[in-house]
């Protein structure tokens, strides 16, 4: 059951806030599909419930492990959705942070404003070459640069470098390793990975390990 969100303060169709800070285009829009009834984002569970599909809006992972919802070709980040039915729009020069980190936990409780340059030093921001991928495959299906931009925090000049292939034209060897390390793990099962942690902790180096178990060095690290 949906729980119905603390009411919003009402924003205006200028999109631009009082104090003069300029908010963003999906910010706007989430907020008037608010104030219509549209959506009702429920505080307690970090879902958002349509009022046209009567039922919750289906979630995808895009860039940083951030959820999201599709609505007529636009994407917009759900705990922003969730921050706004409660609080409003914020100014522009504010983030919406996880307080413990989990990007999936979108309850009004895990939430928190911060500043670009705070949230910032909490996570990284750069982009994967799997992102790049998927950016330029929603760009195809119609999505536009500005939406993309906003989608993935990063400037409509990146989003015009990644869909023109001026970056991210192959994966960086790193990426490749860390996707080998995954496929590794996997492969091992959980009963050699708890055997890999107590040679570790017996003083067995991590080059030894390696080479005894098969595996790569980046794969040790990541299981340690």
């Amino acid at each position: 059951m949906t729980q119905n969100p603390t009411p919003s303060s009402k924003t205006q169709e200028n999109t631009i806030l009082p104090t003069g800070h300029y908010c963003r285009k999906n910010d706007a829009e989430i907020q008037r599909r608010i104030d219509r009834g549209i959506w009702r984002p429920s505080l307690d569970t970090g879902h958002v419930y349509s009022t046209v599909k009567k039922a919750n809006l289906k979630e995808a992972k895009r860039s940083g492990d951030y959820l999201t919802v599709t609505d007529h070709k636009q994407i917009f980040r759900v705990h922003r959705i969730i921050w706004i039915a409660a609080h409003g729009i914020p100014d522009a020069e504010y983030q919406i942070d996880h307080i413990n980190g989990n990007k999936e936990d979108n309850r009004l409780q895990n939430l928190q404003l911060v500043t670009g340059h705070d949230n910032t030093a909490r996570s990284c921001c750069a982009l994967t070459f799997a992102d790049a991928e998927e950016i330029r495959k929603l760009h195809r299906e119609g999505h536009s640069r500005r939406n993309l931009a906003e989608t993935y925090g990063v400037s409509q000049t990146t989003i015009r470098r990644i869909v023109t292939f001026q970056r991210y034209k192959t994966q960086p060897p790193h990426e490749q390793s860390l996707e080998r390390a995954k496929e590794e793990i996997k492969r091992l099962g959980a009963d050699t990975v708890a055997e890999i942690c107590r040679e570790a902790s017996s003083g067995t180096s991590s080059y030894q390990i390696a080479n005894r178990f098969g595996i790569s060095i980046v794969t040790v690290r990541r299981i340690l």
